[in-house]
């Protein structure tokens, strides 16, 4: 995505995050409301300088940059649904780390990770699921 397109999209739904994809820092509005660098604060110049105005944000500056969106959480039910729709979902938890589920990779019918493992009740209740 352009820098329009992350700001276009951040008007449309404040709740999402995007990571500038040439030096790291994240966008999206903070706990007040305003669009800010929430990670990773740019340089003076290296970037674009966000203006705030009561439901117009717009920036100046280097239009050029691409960015990707930040996964967010998702709750469990949320991310069975995505994988039976045939998306990777990924879980990280204390214990177990980062886990991935592929639909379809080893077992078509069950979320089994590469490693043959199926999930844990663990994951379950206290898992970090995210959708790729």
């Amino acid at each position: 995505m352009k820098n329009w397109e992350v700001i276009k999209a951040l008007y449309e739904n404040p709740r999402l995050q995007f990571k500038n994809k040439r030096f790291g820092g994240v966008l999206g509005y903070d706990e007040n409301g305003h669009l800010a660098w929430l990670s990773g604060v740019p340089k003076v110049g290296e970037i674009f300088t966000i203006h705030y105005n009561p439901g117009h944000p717009f920036a100046t500056g280097n239009y050029d940059d691409d960015w990707e969106l930040v996964p967010q959480p998702v709750p469990f039910l949320e991310a069975v649904k995505a994988y039976s729709e045939g998306k990777t979902v990924e879980c990280k938890s204390k214990g177990f780390g980062t886990r991935v589920y592929e639909p379809g990779v080893n077992h078509p019918y069950a979320m089994i990770d590469q490693s043959d493992t199926a999930v844990t009740a663990h994951e379950i209740l206290h898992g970090e699921w995210l959708i790729k």
